[in-house]
């Protein structure tokens, strides 16, 4: 290609800096541009979360919770165990937009206010947490992105947000352009002083290799009279112009530098830690759902009667368990031929 082809009157270093540096900046802000609008992005990310990060620490399932009541004396070990079971079960449904009294497991559940006593009708009392509804056939899981504790954290997203999305393409785009201009100036003011096109020379002398040899003895001798010319009456501009070129360049890959290393080196590594911190501390699931105390009907079948029991229970998130694999025992057999039995 023409375009990437390099000029005999510039030197490699001039040309890879002009050139293929200034490519490979357009080419990482096209990608980092792109990148938030890529399908793949947007199936897996949710749009109020700017990072992958933050969707998968916002986007974490409601976790189960475990019921502990406060149940009679006479409650056994087992009865206990099925209490809170049962209870925690109906909870876990209600979480998930499912009223437990559409299922078998019997139990409802009740908010009332300690402040109040226990009324006789208790349906304007019963448990609704906010969420979508979903029927028992095809329950789901009510995921919510909890809201932010305080406007520090999103000011913190938004931050994160606008550098990722706007920031860092517009950067890019722009150190590519301050690479590119000191090469336009150069190539401008050359036209503007009437230097000396090395290329268009040397293709008007290949172009005399198909005359006879006093036509090209004459055309070769013309060249070099007209290239001697410039040389004389331009040296003092190509030189300028060249050095000027040179300074320019160095200029550029200075502010470039000074560029990443002030503004966007600090600003990287602030949303960095910015991200451990709200993906480390501050976005445990399990933070923004509070104990919840609730009371309990749960019917007991003992033969044909039915006992009703109304139980204070607390619910409190399940921590996630992190189950380690076991170590592999040696359970070779032993070779009793070995053995020494003593006499």
């Amino acid at each position: 290609m023409g375009i990437l082809r390099r000029s005999l009157a510039e030197d490699k270093v001039d040309y890879h800096n002009h050139t293929w540096s200034v490519l490979f900046l357009l080419v990482l802000a096209i990608v980092t541009w792109l990148l938030p609008l890529s399908s793949n992005h947007q199936l897996q990310s949710e749009p109020s979360s700017p990072l992958v990060i933050l969707r998968a620490a916002y986007t974490k399932p409601v976790p189960r919770f475990k019921a502990t009541c406060w149940c009679p004396d006479h409650f056994t070990a087992s009865m206990v165990a099925y209490t809170q079971a049962t209870c925690s079960g109906a909870y876990n449904l209600a979480l998930q937009g499912i009223d437990p009294e559409d299922t078998n497991i019997g139990a409802i559940l009740y908010s009332i206010p300690y402040n109040l006593p226990v009324p006789y009708d208790r349906d304007g009392f019963k448990f609704k947490p906010n969420g979508n509804k979903s029927s028992p056939q095809k329950p789901h899981v009510k995921v919510n992105v909890p809201q932010l504790k305080d406007s520090k954290q999103r000011e913190k997203i938004d931050n994160v947000r606008s550098f990722i999305y706007t920031k860092a393409p517009l950067a890019l785009f722009l150190l590519a352009v301050f690479l590119k201009i000191p090469h336009l100036v150069w190539a401008l003011l050359s036209t503007l002083a009437g230097g000396i096109n090395i290329d268009q020379t040397l293709t008007s002398a290949k172009a005399g290799t198909g005359l006879s040899y006093d036509s090209r003895s004459q055309l070769l001798n013309e060249l070099t009279g007209v290239t001697a010319e410039k040389v004389r009456t331009c040296s003092w501009a190509a030189s300028s112009l060249y050095l000027l070129l040179k300074i320019l360049m160095c200029v550029a890959v200075t502010a470039d530098l000074l560029v990443v290393h002030e503004s966007l080196l600090p600003q990287a590594q602030s949303i960095e830690e910015d991200l451990n911190t709200l993906h480390n501390t501050g976005i445990n699931p399990t933070d923004y759902y509070s104990d919840r105390h609730l009371l309990c009907d749960l019917p007991i079948r003992a033969l044909q009667n039915v006992a009703q029991f109304t139980l204070q229970c607390i619910f409190q998130a399940e921590k996630e368990i992190i189950f380690q694999k076991p170590e592999l025992q040696n359970t070779a057999p032993k070779d009793d031929h070995n053995i020494q039995t003593p006499p």
